[in-house]
Order: C-alpha cells, then structure tokens, then sequence
C-alpha cells in the first residue's frame, strides 16, 4: 500500500503426520498472555501436553482430553518469561508419535 499501511499476519506453523487427522498447528510468536494451538485427532483420546524451555525443562505439563476432529487447546503464559519454548502433544495411542513445535514469546 502507497500510504505506508499495513497489515500483520503472525506466521502460523503446522506439524503434520502421517497418520490421518493427527495434527498441531502452533500460532507464534506469541504476543498476548496465551498459547492457542489446534489439534486435530481422528480419535476421542487424552493427550498429554509439554510446554518446555530452550534447554528442555518442563514448565507446563497438562493432560487435556481431544474430542475427535478439531480441539482448540489454549495455555496460560502470563507467568513465563520471553524466550523460545517448546510445545510436545504425546498421544495415550502408542503408534502415533509425538508432534511438537518451537514457538516465541515475545
């Protein structure tokens, strides 16, 4: 645009397998107090989340229940510092493996 306008759209980040509906799509950087992920599942299932530092300690561990298809998951990061984090969803299905992202709060 000629008037100096703009418009910011966050990258968005997706992790995909190969087993059908088993996704995560990380919005980041992060710039508001949360963490909204999406989820999708081809299975009603606990998944186990792990949001950990740039040197792999654990900061927030949680099990959320996933409805199958599409599950908004939101994780409060008011109390954590800037910095680059982690987000691993383990599945309680054994032959689906790990999806994980790298995301930022700035």
């Amino acid at each position: 645009n000629y008037d100096g306008s703009y418009i910011y759209y966050g990258p968005i980040v997706t992790e995909c397998s190969n087993e059908q509906n088993w996704n995560l799509l990380v919005n980041t950087p992060i710039l508001e107090k949360t963490l909204e992920c999406i989820l999708f599942t081809n299975q009603e299932e606990t998944v186990e989340v792990q949001i950990l530092d740039y040197i792999g300690r654990t900061i927030i561990e949680d099990k959320v229940y996933a409805n199958k298809g599409k599950n908004l998951l939101g994780f409060n990061l008011d109390r954590i510092s800037k910095g680059v984090y982690y987000i691993i969803v383990t599945s309680n299905n054994k032959s689906k493996r790990p999806l994980g992202h790298k995301f930022i709060k700035i």
